[in-house]
């Protein structure tokens, strides 16, 4: 593809991601391109026909690699949601599961 907008990186990461098995690739396209590109996913909606630039399709093609490798979403954007927190993560971090909110939420109540 000669220049990708917000839309045509969206449809061709879904449809690669999905080739690849993940379990949703729509949802992993938007936060990999919203990471990438500085967006929120509403933005991404907002923004369809915005080119991406030359840095910013660098930056995407390497987390689809590595997504489509099976790589944790939460390792390669660095950060998951937990609580009313975003907590930092990497690879060798533990990435917070849900049950985990819910014991803690037990455990604070």
């Amino acid at each position: 593809m000669s220049e990708w907008t917000v839309k045509s990186a969206l449809d061709w990461t879904t449809e690669y991601l999905t080739g690849k098995g993940d379990e949703n690739p729509l949802l992993s396209a938007q936060w990999l391109i919203g990471e990438a590109c500085g967006l929120t996913r509403v933005q991404l909606y907002m923004n369809y026909d915005r080119p991406l630039s030359e840095d910013e399709r660098s930056v995407l093609r390497e987390f689809v690699r590595r997504r489509g490798a099976g790589e944790p979403l939460q390792y390669i954007t660095g950060e998951v949601a937990f609580r009313h927190i975003t907590v930092k993560v990497r690879p060798g971090v533990l990435i917070p599961r849900p049950e985990t909110e819910v014991l803690v939420s037990e455990a604070l109540a």
